[in-house]
């Protein structure tokens, strides 16, 4: 089951470190650490104006998560700002294992500030494992960056 969660994580791509203190806005008083944990976020239960940058976030997770049920390495690919070739090795790998994969995201909370953002959720996939035939059930709990490309928003990578 360990080697179930590492191809997931692989999967996901890498890990963005912290790259030190932002400089928040002119109008916002600086704040230690990142900004992105200085504003109040926005939760799963309550629902997003259409047209927001939240809404159009919760749609880019919507899409990511369909297009990891469809294995669809190209469609992951266009919702972020790039895929190296190593994560694009590691989701094929993910991929042949997972047979009837399903992924389901909840707990979704969404922070914007300017043209970044944070998605916090938990994620379950559930599929069956190619080699052994078993059932198997991985929960996880991610944080995405994300970053708006004119009026779009891409998925820059984990936190």
């Amino acid at each position: 089951m360990l080697e179930d969660y590492d191809r997931l994580y692989d999967a996901l791509g890498d890990v963005i470190e912290d790259e030190g203190p932002r400089q928040p806005p002119t109008t916002t008083p600086p704040s230690p650490g990142s900004w992105l944990f200085a504003v109040d976020p926005a939760y799963a239960d309550e629902a997003p104006p259409a047209g927001t940058d939240e809404a159009r976030i919760r749609a880019l997770l919507e899409d990511y998560r369909r297009a990891f049920e469809a294995q669809d390495v190209d469609r992951i690919a266009a919702l972020q700002l790039e895929m190296t070739a190593a994560q694009r090795a590691a989701l094929a790998r993910y991929f042949t294992n997972a047979r009837e994969l399903t992924v389901r995201l909840f707990d979704v909370e969404v922070v914007v500030k300017g043209d970044e953002a944070l998605a916090s959720y938990g994620r379950v996939d559930s599929f069956r494992d190619a080699r052994s035939g078993e059932q198997v059930r991985l929960e996880v709990r991610l944080n995405l960056l994300l970053a708006r490309r004119g009026d779009t928003w891409k998925i820059r990578g984990r936190r």
